[in-house]
């Protein structure tokens, strides 16, 4: 006998449980793979069963230059200004003052392999407060390392840090 088989067994008095205390589960469809995907990275912490940016992999191997693993793998980028293209899906937005008061934004983003930040300065808000959604999957063109902003938005070492000229919803791409 087994600790199961012993639960099994209990049997229940009131009427409409069935035999060993069991709950009647409602009958539920299969979730949409994106509600799926959206629960796993709620309970988990990462995506299991797949990734959001899965569906638009032909449009990311066609129109980016660059992911987290090419950027860990390449520390010259490090120390250079380079343009890149990079896919990703907005994890969190983080306003901060800086030291002249003025609030600019950094949108953590999540590509198939880590994270990145894309730096939004303060006047470039404007351009793309309408980007500022998590949970949105967005193709940023932009620039990496770029010091001349000078608006006190601190770069976590080894993390990827792209500036944007351009943020592009997958479905608005040519």
């Amino acid at each position: 006998q087994t600790l199961f088989s012993v639960l099994e067994e209990d049997v229940c008095e009131e009427p409409g449980v069935p035999n060993g205390c069991k709950p009647v589960l409602p009958k539920r469809g299969e979730w949409a793979l994106t509600e799926k995907l959206a629960y796993e990275k709620q309970v988990l912490g990462f995506y299991f069963s797949g990734h959001p940016l899965f569906r638009y992999r032909s449009e990311i191997e066609y129109f980016t230059n660059m992911d987290t693993r090419k950027y860990s793998e390449r520390k010259s980028v490090n120390n250079a200004k380079e343009r890149i293209a990079i896919a990703g899906i907005v994890s969190e937005i983080i306003r901060r003052k800086d030291n002249r008061n003025r609030i600019p934004v950094v949108m953590m983003m999540e590509d198939q392999f880590g994270r990145f930040e894309v730096a939004i300065p303060v006047r470039s808000l404007d351009k793309f407060e309408m980007f500022l959604k998590e949970g949105e999957n967005y193709l940023v063109i932009g620039n990496t390392n770029d010091n001349s902003y000078g608006n006190g938005m601190q770069q976590n070492s080894g993390t990827l840090r792209v500036y944007p000229d351009m943020i592009l919803r997958f479905g608005e791409l040519p």
